[in-house]
């Protein structure tokens, strides 16, 4: 296994430590101690122009990493909506529970930085929305499921499917105690019934 740069040691390493105390209470000299550097030494500036810089990094990985894995269970088959849906509700749930430090540094920090939540919205957000658009569309001109405004109801079924690990990763605990299973079969459950009424 090759060895890992110092580079993606920082990397890796703020982004536990901004997940966990948030980047305000992060200290340069606490990212150099937790990979092995001298705390005070400056080491981080060899690698990085700033803090922020960092940041910008550790989003720029988490859009990376991502994008590699981009693609959602559209086959363009004719497969039932049932099927696609568990499918693609189960690689949306796993991916967010690849990146829970992502989720809390996305949600507890990037308020104050516009450009990288623009980022996330550009790379992340729109093409996954706009990609379950599209199957939407293709099952209403196919005729497998009824005429729905696409982008709304790609909102609303990625807005809630993605809701339920986000509250669960910045709140500690499952929305009203419901596992993942039981969340994941109920969600495709509902979305079936509202695309095949």
């Amino acid at each position: 296994m090759p060895e890992i740069s110092t580079r993606q040691r920082i990397i890796v390493a703020a982004s536990r430590l901004f997940a966990e105390r948030g980047y305000a209470k992060t200290s340069v000299a606490d990212i150099q101690t937790a990979v092995g550097l001298t705390g005070g030494s400056g080491a981080l500036y060899k690698h990085f122009g700033s803090k922020e810089e960092l940041l910008r990094a550790v989003v720029d990985e988490h859009v990376a990493h991502y994008e590699a894995e981009k693609s959602l269970p559209f086959d363009g088959s004719t497969e039932d909506v049932p099927a696609v849906l568990e499918r693609l509700g189960r690689v949306i749930l796993a991916r967010l529970e690849l990146s829970v430090e992502n989720v809390r540094i996305t949600f507890r920090e990037l308020d104050q930085f516009p450009e990288l939540l623009e980022i996330l919205h550009a790379r992340l957000m729109r093409p996954l929305y706009a990609q379950v658009a599209e199957w939407l569309a293709q099952q209403a001109a196919a005729g497998r499921v009824p005429a729905v405004d696409a982008p709304a109801t790609s909102a609303v079924l990625v807005g809630s499917l993605t809701y339920y690990p986000i509250y669960r990763i910045l709140l500690g605990e499952p929305e009203a105690g419901v596992d993942q299973d039981r969340f994941l079969a109920a969600w495709v459950a509902v979305g079936t019934a509202a695309l095949t009424a």
